[in-house]
């Protein structure tokens, strides 16, 4: 009777309502008409893109609370980057001291996999990328489509509290796309619930994010990853057209003087120790750039309502408000010029010892075009903290170590000099923000090319 009582505890059992000859055959006519139906036991959803959420996964209740025991467990590890904030499992498939681990494993790469192949009709192949994820407050996972050579079929199995709402935020949000075939708006969020099964096929629009997490008590758990089948054609990427430079404007010395800092004039002392720290670290942040008093100027300018915001996408590049540079109050456009100027020029040349064409590209981030170039960025921010996130991350093309983070911090020029291996990205901005009165920082951000 020992044996047998254990045996049973640790068997994953897919609940019977889905193999059901008479919901089977319902359910895959559904699915190939790519039809929105709600069965009960399951909800298929057809926009954005086709999604099925099956509830009551696993029948055994008790075999879900020894899973979670067992998940609990595992070593995670920290993944932490542009796109991701959270705690993951190493590859559940080699796990194989844990019973109940197995056993789902088990589960997901036969019957599952089966039932995923007769519905839609993919020949899906015998393995699968499976892993555990824990996502606490302000976790999150941005906009990304999945597409990797052999991903077919995504899933998640939640393994949440009973009692998650809306308002622990975590859900899985579904984005629609453009005429370009990039991510648009998001069209539709499902709600991490415990014991539930969300599945979709990996397509080229199947964007997709968790939103994060704003529960400060509550553990969003998932096991999650994708089935494996033939490569299917993609279409090429969408690039992006490239703003084109500008020309470098002409400038009194006489207003430098109303707003320049007076010590970076200083050429025969300050800019010399200036450009010797920059020529050894590649990166330097001038503090007090400004005057103070058009430093005030410039900030009381950029929260006033005569500035016309607009969001930039795609979410899965980039998620910012950019303003209307043909609408901006004088002090502004004035602003805009001084940083384009030919005396900048001059000032950088001799801050960096770059030798740099009178070209820049301005007010919104540029992938690299040439060998190399200089960042340049002056910030506004009131008690601005790490933890925040919407510092600037420096990364090697393919490596996730960072090279260099800067922080936001007032009336301050940060100078870095990157070549087109080096990637720039601005982190998530996170729930933490609302501590503050200002949950906002601007920035003017200018590329000068060597």
């Amino acid at each position: 009777m020992k044996s047998t009582s254990q045996k049973e505890c640790t068997e994953a059992k897919f609940n019977s309502q889905f193999r059901n000859l008479t919901f089977l055959d319902h359910f895959k006519q559904k699915y190939g008409a790519k039809k929105t139906h709600m069965f009960g036991c399951a909800n298929l959803f057809s926009e954005p893109f086709l999604c099925c959420q099956l509830k009551d996964f696993i029948e055994d209740q008790s075999f879900i609370c020894n899973l979670q025991s067992e998940l609990n467990k595992l070593e995670l590890y920290k993944k932490d980057n542009d796109l991701y904030k959270f705690r993951q499992s190493s590859d559940l498939k080699n796990i194989k001291s844990k019973p109940h681990i197995k056993a789902l494993t088990t589960m997901l790469s036969t019957e599952v996999r089966l039932w995923l192949k007769d519905v839609t009709g993919i020949p899906l192949y015998d393995t699968i990328d499976l892993t555990c994820s824990k996502y606490k407050y302000t976790d999150v996972l941005l906009c990304h489509d999945d597409e990797l050579e052999g991903r077919r079929i995504a899933f998640i199995m939640y393994l949440t509290p009973d009692e998650w709402s809306t308002e622990n935020g975590g859900q899985l949000c579904l984005f629609n796309t453009d005429e370009h075939g990039q991510p648009k708006e998001i069209m539709k969020k499902l709600i991490p619930q415990r014991n539930s099964f969300v599945f979709f096929e990996v397509t080229p629009t199947s964007f997709h994010q968790v939103e994060e997490v704003l529960s400060k008590n509550k553990v969003r758990w998932s096991v999650a990853g994708w089935f494996h089948g033939p490569n299917i054609e993609r279409p090429h990427p969408y690039i992006e057209p490239v703003k084109p430079l500008s020309t470098a404007t002409d400038i009194q010395t006489e207003e430098v003087k109303k707003w320049l800092n007076v010590s970076y004039l200083d050429i025969e002392s300050a800019l010399k120790h200036i450009q010797s720290q920059f020529e050894e670290e590649s990166e330097i942040q001038l503090e007090n750039f400004f005057l103070d008093n058009k430093f005030e100027e410039i900030s009381h300018a950029l929260q006033s309502d005569s500035v016309v915001w607009t969001k930039r996408g795609p979410p899965n590049k980039r998620n910012l408000y950019v303003a209307d540079e043909g609408n901006l109050p004088k002090v502004l456009q004035d602003c805009l010029h001084f940083m384009k100027s030919e005396f900048m020029f001059y000032l950088l040349e001799h801050m960096t010892g770059l030798n740099l064409t009178e070209k820049t590209q301005g007010s919104k981030p540029k992938k690299a075009k040439s060998d190399s170039q200089l960042d340049g960025d002056t910030k506004q921010n009131i008690d601005w903290k790490e933890c925040y996130g919407g510092f600037i991350s420096y990364i090697a093309n393919g490596e996730d170590e960072e090279l260099l983070t800067v922080n936001p911090s007032d009336n301050s020029l940060s100078l870095v000099y990157r070549d087109h291996e080096t990637l720039r990205f601005t982190k998530h901005i996170n729930h933490l923000i609302t501590e503050i009165d200002t949950p906002e920082f601007y920035e003017i951000y200018v590329v000068f090319y060597e």
